[in-house]
């Protein structure tokens, strides 16, 4: 079975449902304004990460129940959810950095968790093999690269 015509659609349905919550949070002001620290420089829209929230999570459910995506892996996809439900409610509430951290800290544990930790690292010379280690750097390169997304995300 080809999934391209899946893909194309849920391409399709994400430029329609941005466009949409675009023009809807322009409606009801829900706009970023630039302070000092931003990288935009006039008000830009807030939101627009969840139409891609939504098709991600129907996604992932579709191929969860196709029998695509094995449990664990499911089960370590719905931080995904999680981070995006928080990301719509500091979108609308401005939430504070202490509950952000560790909203991201325990999404990043329990994705961990479900993948069944950090496989060993090569790095020729030497192979990092402690566990404990591997899933604390695995724990903090996710929160890492979320931020840093995120960071990305907002420029102009």
């Amino acid at each position: 079975m080809s999934l391209l015509p899946l893909y194309g659609g849920v391409f399709l349905a994400a430029l329609l449902l941005t466009w949409i919550i675009k023009n809807q949070a322009i409606r009801l002001h829900l706009l970023d304004a630039p302070i000092t620290r931003s990288a935009h420089s006039r008000p830009i829209p807030r939101g627009g990460g969840v139409s891609i929230s939504l098709l991600f999570a129907i996604s992932a459910l579709y191929f969860f129940l196709e029998g695509i995506i094995p449990t664990e892996e499911f089960l370590a996809l719905t931080a995904a959810f999680v981070i995006a439900l928080l990301g719509i409610l500091d979108d609308l509430f401005t939430l504070r950095l202490r509950w952000r951290i560790t909203v991201q800290l325990l999404a990043a544990i329990w994705v961990v968790y479900w993948l069944g930790g950090v496989a060993p690292i090569d790095f020729g010379f030497f192979l990092l093999t402690n566990p404990l280690l591997l899933s604390i750097m695995g724990i903090l390169a996710l929160i890492w690269l979320l931020n840093l997304y995120n960071f990305m995300d907002g420029i102009d």
